[in-house]
């Protein structure tokens, strides 16, 4: 409003300004309106010219003078009120902006807390379920609570972890990609386990490690595909066995033992090298929830939008 006031007064201001200067010169100069009184006989001085020329000049003067003070005074206001208003504007959308990737960061916590609390439970639950059945072949009890404990663990693995365990992975696929080879990989570990578990004598347990190893899955087949480091080439279940190994050993430092007698205990169902391998599918799964909750994914961050 204050801008368009001064567009509109700027015309009654320029004749303002010349009407002044017509008042000033007269006020000064009567000689040029009323004419001269003093001896009009007498040869004109330098002075007398000045005196005759300077009001024309002086209105001539005001005339260019008077516009472009006033044009420039009202583009000054007008180039203020634009960055005025820029400013307010940018502070808004800024304002704006903070408000809507708060409101993305608060949806995201919720969806990074949800997979996370799914992934935890749904595996913790197919391990327990795993680990019971061999608690109960170390203890050598009734055989019909083994087949009790085997149908339960049949059920976790195949009508909640194999149905949830493919729904988390699209949820990872869309929102945290990096993970996904991850949670492929732990899939693949909990199948292991569970398949393994369900073999009844050391011979078949043994005939059934020696055939996941060769030939293996690796790791670079998994999606995403790409070659991270070096260990990409070994075999996921080298890999699951070896970090159990280590576990074990430092548990057991005194009689350590090769991966191939690690083996042939997890074949002959002793039930601390079988903890063991459980604990390294909980490492694996708790890394998971890590990058999880360390990740971003472009949906719910603006900064992030123009790089996907």
């Amino acid at each position: 409003m204050f801008q368009n006031l001064h567009i509109q007064n700027s015309g009654f201001l320029q004749i303002y300004v010349i009407l002044v200067v017509i008042c000033f010169v007269c006020l000064f100069n009567g000689n040029f309106v009323f004419g001269q009184t003093g001896d009009e006989t007498s040869q004109p001085s330098s002075l007398d010219w000045w005196d005759t020329f300077a009001p024309y000049a002086a209105i001539i003067g005001t005339a260019g003078i008077a516009p472009f003070t006033v044009y420039y005074w009202t583009k000054r206001q007008k180039d203020r009120d634009y960055a005025r208003d820029a400013i307010e504007k940018n502070r808004e959308q800024r304002q704006r902006d903070f408000e809507l990737q708060l409101e993305l960061s608060q949806k995201e916590i919720k969806l990074q807390t949800d997979i996370v609390a799914e992934i935890s439970e749904l595996v913790m639950k197919t391990l327990v379920a795993i680990m019971k059945v061999e608690e109960y072949n170390e203890q050598n009890k009734f055989y019909e609570e083994l087949d009790d404990r085997k149908k339960e663990r049949n059920r976790q693995y195949y009508e909640e972890f194999k149905v949830r365990g493919h729904v988390i992975q699209s949820e990872i696929q869309a929102y945290y990609m990096r993970c996904l080879k991850q949670w492929n990989v732990l899939m693949d570990l909990v199948q292991f386990v569970e398949q393994l578990s369900d073999k009844n004598t050391p011979v078949e347990r043994m005939e059934y490690i020696n055939h996941r190893r060769n030939p293996d899955k690796y790791l670079y087949e998994y999606e995403p595909l790409g070659q991270e480091n070096k260990e990409e080439d070994k075999p996921i279940f080298d890999t699951l066995l070896d970090d159990a190994m280590k576990k074990f050993n430092m548990s057991h430092k005194s009689q350590p033992v090769s991966i191939q007698k690690f083996r042939d205990n997890l074949a002959n169902k002793d039930i601390e090298t079988w903890y063991e391998v459980k604990h390294a599918i909980v490492d694996g799964k708790d890394k998971i929830i890590k990058n999880i909750l360390g990740s971003k994914s472009p949906l719910y961050h603006l900064n992030l939008q123009n790089h996907r």
